[in-house]
């Protein structure tokens, strides 16, 4: 008998606990007086319909307490149940309710059912002072709302016990299906640079639960000012949300501000409708630092690059003599050794001590040879950097260095035979004597406070040294001549200042060569000056 009465006990509190009553909307806080203007609506999301008999309705301010107790009335599987404090044309029920107003703390309002199995609690306002508890322990406040607006589930009858299941109603709606307000925003967006190109990326949400039709919202979008597109959008359905991609054209691929915006065509409320990102077609300062071609059996070929500037998200390619490429996207700050690898994991397993975040996946792989080879770095269609090596540049094991100071390319003296993502080897050998013309600084840096430096020792008089200048595309930009009194060495310093102004961060092909007296050409060298401002 004891078990049978177990069991009637447990499918009792089945029954009530699986009530699916759940509060909807709640007009607690009137413009001026509360007085006969309260009301809030429950709704039935189950498949059946439910006496409410000796169901309870209760108010929270410093405590819960019981405000009304329900008569034998059935609320409809999937219908609105309003009490109102007035006569309301859909009221089920008019009566007294008194509810608080939050403001200065948590207030509360909750049903009950006959058995106090089954509860539904709206928590409002904050702070929680008197530890109002919800159905759940850690069931937070949901925002309190402005006086004449009501607090509202966003999706009818769906209860997941959070404050993120309700929002403020400007246009309470008694007894009707809960509408908010018609609102969007730009929720996000990505532009992918290409070679004359810019894909542009766009999701737009709808916040609220009515559908967005078509043509009710557009998309502009500029570029330095200039209207690039603007089309209509399609239609979102409520609570969800629309990618729209774009290409826009760049033949010139001209840095500028791209500018996204989310327009309202009719009555919608935007949040958020502007972004913006300065896009920099500017090529990348950075130069290659060192290669692995012939690397261990079992070990990955890699190469490195020096950043003569903070980069992000930069897509590189490296190319070889036959034309194979492979690619990786970048990111890093000036002074940075960034490494490139055919196996990204090889690489960090091999050299334990490299920076593993400085290490990046490629793309494919152009194989370096190990009878000689180029190696080109590329950024789009322009070339970077390159180094031409010979089969007996280096030797099993030992990746080629790049000497800053000497300007040459040499074996690594690196434990372990490289020095991925870390100064190379050499980099603390002192400059050695200078034999003819010699640059030592290729990089005006302002942060480094460094300069371009070039000196020279010759066996015969010199009178004049010329520095030319070039842009990226081979038009000379200037030519600085400077004098020296027929002297057999001497060393040139320049900072980056021509016609009045310093020149822009970026690549500068030179061309550098010491004179005698009656003009003629005793040496000359070619190279690339790197600013960084």
């Amino acid at each position: 008998m004891r078990r049978f009465s177990i069991i009637i006990f447990l499918l009792g509190f089945w029954l009530y606990g699986k009530s699916e009553i759940v509060i909807n909307e709640v007009f607690y806080d009137a413009v001026g007086s509360d007085d006969d203007k309260e009301w809030i609506e429950l709704y039935n999301n189950g498949p059946d319909d439910i006496n409410l008999a000796n169901w309870v309705l209760q108010a929270g301010g410093t405590d819960f307490n019981d405000i009304f107790t329900f008569p034998a009335i059935t609320i409809r599987a999937n219908a609105f149940f309003l009490i109102c404090e007035f006569p309301h044309p859909l009221a089920n029920i008019v009566t007294e309710l008194g509810f608080e107003n939050g403001g200065t703390a948590t207030d509360g309002i909750r049903i009950i059912n006959p058995h106090s199995q089954y509860t539904d609690t709206v928590l409002y306002d904050f702070p929680n002072v008197n530890n109002l508890m919800g159905d759940t322990y850690q069931q937070l406040p949901s925002p309190g709302v402005s006086p004449g607006q009501s607090l509202a589930r966003i999706t009818d009858g769906l209860d997941t016990n959070s404050c993120d299941d309700w929002f403020s109603s400007s246009t309470p709606s008694p007894g009707l299906s809960n509408l908010m307000e018609r609102s969007a925003t730009l929720h996000s967006c990505a532009v992918e640079l290409n070679q004359t190109e810019m894909k542009v990326s766009t999701v737009i949400s709808n916040l609220s639960t009515q559908d967005v039709d078509k043509s009710e919202l557009s998309i502009k979008i500029l570029f330095n000012s200039e209207l690039k597109y603007h089309e209509n959008l399609e239609s979102i359905p409520g609570l969800d949300s629309l990618s729209h991609n774009i290409t826009i054209d760049n033949e010139f691929l001209t840095s500028g501000l791209l500018e996204i915006e989310l327009v309202n065509n009719t009555n919608i409320l935007i949040v958020d409708n502007c972004w913006e990102k300065w896009i920099n077609y500017q090529n990348p300062a950075l130069f290659l630092s060192e290669i692995m071609y012939y690397p261990l059996i079992n070990q990955s070929e890699w190469i490195e690059v020096k950043l003569l500037a903070d980069i992000n998200d930069i897509q590189l390619t490296i190319e070889d003599a036959s034309g194979s490429q492979a690619q990786a996207k970048i990111s890093g700050s000036l002074g940075d050794y960034i490494v490139i690898a055919k196996d990204r994991a090889n690489v960090i397993s091999t050299y334990p001590e490299c920076d593993s975040l400085k290490v990046y996946q490629a793309e494919g792989w152009t194989p370096l040879n190990n009878t000689g080879d180029i190696v080109v770095i590329k950024y789009y269609q322009t070339s970077l950097d390159s180094v031409l090596y010979e089969a007996n540049s280096t030797s099993a094991g030992y990746s080629l260095e790049f000497n800053e100071r000497r300007r040459e390319w040499m074996r690594s003296n690196a434990l372990g035979g490289a020095s991925p993502t870390e100064g190379n080897s050499f980099s603390d050998i002192d400059i050695p004597n200078v034999s003819g013309l010699k640059i030592f600084n290729n990089l005006i840096s302002i942060k480094k406070e460094k300069q371009f430096c070039v000196k020279f020792n010759s066996q015969k008089l010199v009178s004049s040294l010329d520095l030319k200048i070039f842009d990226i595309r081979g038009r000379e930009l200037e030519t600085i001549t400077t004098n020296f009194s027929d002297q057999y060495s001497g060393e040139y310093y320049w900072n980056g200042y021509v016609k009045g102004k310093y020149l822009a961060s970026g690549l500068y092909p030179i061309v550098i060569n010491i004179k005698a007296d009656n003009g003629r050409i005793l040496e000359e060298r070619k190279s690339i000056i790197t600013i960084n401002r």
